[in-house]
């Protein structure tokens, strides 16, 4: 199965970890160079999205499952 994490922070890389367990594949998006290297070397397909920013050309990978784990537009955590 194929599962697309947008959004993938801590509990994103929980759900990830789970799911690569599973045998499934995994691609996760993230607004952080650092994080996106962290999840590329956990072996998770990741890709940098930043929402708050507006629209890109970003084009998000078809899925079987998809997790939304980002907060209302505008909305930093500390």
């Amino acid at each position: 199965m194929k599962v697309l994490i947008i959004g993938c922070g801590d509990t994103g890389r929980r759900i990830a970890n789970r799911c690569l367990a599973s045998g499934d594949s995994v691609v996760a998006t993230t607004r952080s160079s650092n994080r996106r290297e962290q999840l590329a070397a956990a072996g998770i397909e990741a890709q940098l999205l930043d929402l708050d920013n507006g629209p890109d050309d970003t084009t998000l990978p078809s899925a079987d499952i998809v997790y939304m784990l980002v907060p209302p537009g505008g909305q930093r955590l500390p």
